[in-house]
């Protein structure tokens, strides 16, 4: 198969998986109004298309709509694939002349990936010629997007690949074939399609069907599940993370309770100092990750601790806001899961803050598990020392209870994000950390920007 045969055998996927949901969208509607762009919109993004992207698309559909005269909601499927067909076309053809080395970035949603994904791009670009997948572009119609867009003479791509169901790793890795692949983690997103970590694993795993035969692969040796790979691979695995006798340490780790954290990286190579510009222990991860793939494509470890410095975090995943008045906002609003909670719950218990307060919304993609594993959240607040819960969000309510019985000191409880301003108006107090933090279809961001613009202290 071709290679845009393959784009094309993954944009149907994409659009097999996505119709059924649209469809039963577009028929609830009886005409095309702002209420349908809106729900549409949100349910290309919780397919995980992107933000951006998804944006882009209901544009193009609300001028198109217009400039037709397009009055039926039902015409709307045809002529969103118009619009996505268009979007990967075009007259750009992609020459493969340079043959560039691809590293693939597979894990958790919402635990590291994509931080893993940047902080790798942004160590080899300073070598090397490098592309990246922009976004969350890590799907079959985002991947095929970022192929396309990449230069003529890019030298490395480091590229992360999303799932929601099992085979997406497979035709998604079968498109690009991967040199490196690096894998975070498996946690519990998702879980309500799968029904176990095993099985997770598993579809994760198709990966390794398409890598090349000389393939270079770097697991987190701290994740039980991950640590059963190597011996089950026909390639070289190199294991990152805490623990001992793995392959790359972090050691003497620091942090300044505001902004970054130091640590000592240790090698099967070299042992040296790096400087990280963000907070919590699972940041050890991206860079142990990155610092294994820079050794690999020949970087020196002065090289690689300069790459770690210069990352920056991407939008909404733990980004630290300082308000002029000395108080501090965690904006960590782009997903969660039970995992990604706990990263985040961490972060905010290592800071110098005189007041922690934790504004927590709904898990999804958790099935039947999900009352458990809010509830899981709840009881670790109580153990990080946490002094304020915000819950907002039919779920979170299990935060909330949870929460309470820990006992966390100020517990309050939202149904909607509405209802939690008035009360996120007296948690804007001297040396405050707010954390922000929910699955992508809460739309937190919301949240964050009401407390930036609050006139405090309350």
């Amino acid at each position: 198969m071709g290679f845009f045969d393959k784009i094309k055998a993954g944009l149907k996927k994409t659009r097999d998986s996505i119709t059924g949901q649209i469809n039963s969208m577009l028929h609830a509607f009886t005409k095309i109004d702002e209420e349908l762009f809106e729900e549409l919109e949100e349910l290309l993004v919780m397919a995980d298309v992107g933000m951006n992207t998804a944006t882009e698309i209901c544009d193009t559909l609300r001028a198109r709509v217009k400039e037709r005269g397009i009055t039926d909601p039902n015409e709307i499927m045809t002529l969103l694939q118009e619009v996505v067909t268009e979007m990967v076309s075009g007259d750009n053809e992609l020459h493969l002349d340079t043959q560039p080395s691809v590293i693939l970035v597979i894990g958790v949603n919402g635990v590291g990936k994509t931080t893993t994904k940047e902080m790798t791009a942004c160590m080899l670009e300073r070598t090397y010629r490098t592309a990246r997948t922009e976004g969350n572009h890590n799907n079959n119609i985002g991947l095929p997007m970022t192929i396309l867009d990449m230069p003529d003479d890019t030298e490395t791509a480091v590229l992360e690949l999303g799932m929601n169901h099992a085979g997406e790793i497979d035709y998604l890795s079968a498109i690009v074939e991967p040199d490196v692949v690096l894998m975070t983690n498996i946690g519990d997103s998702h879980i309500e399609h799968f029904g176990s970590r095993e099985k997770i694993l598993e579809a994760k795993s198709e990966v390794f069907r398409h890598a090349r035969s000389d393939a270079f692969v770097v697991l987190n040796g701290d994740d039980p599940l991950l640590r059963t790979l190597p011996e089950q691979l026909p390639y070289p695995c190199m294991l990152v993370g805490a623990g001992e006798a793995l392959d790359y340490r972090a050691l003497h780790l620091e942090s300044d309770g505001r902004s970054h954290l130091k640590c000592e990286v240790k090698t099967p190579h070299s042992d040296f100092n790096v400087e990280i510009p963000a907070l919590g222990e699972h940041m050890i991860y991206p860079t142990l990750m990155a610092a294994a793939v820079g050794e690999h494509f020949g970087l020196s470890a002065r090289e690689i601790a300069s790459g770690v410095l210069h990352f920056a975090p991407t939008k909404m995943r733990m980004n630290i806001l300082h308000r002029a008045d000395g108080i501090t906002i965690l904006n960590d609003a782009y997903n969660a899961n039970p995992q990604s909670m706990r990263a985040a719950v961490e972060v905010l218990s290592g800071t110098n803050a005189d007041y922690k307060v934790a504004v927590l919304g709904d898990m999804f993609e958790l099935g039947p598990l999900a009352p458990a594993l809010h509830a899981g959240v709840g009881e670790y607040l109580g153990k990080a020392g946490i002094d304020c819960l915000v819950a907002v969000g039919e779920l979170a309510k299990h935060i909330y209870d949870a929460a309470q019985a820990a006992p966390v000191p100020e517990c309050y409880y939202c149904r909607t994000k509405e209802a939690a301003k008035p009360v996120l108006d007296g948690m804007v107090r001297p040396n405050a950390t707010i954390l922000v933090k929910a699955s992508r279809g809460m739309a937190m961001e919301e949240l964050v920007e009401y407390l930036l613009g609050i006139t405090g202290p309350v």
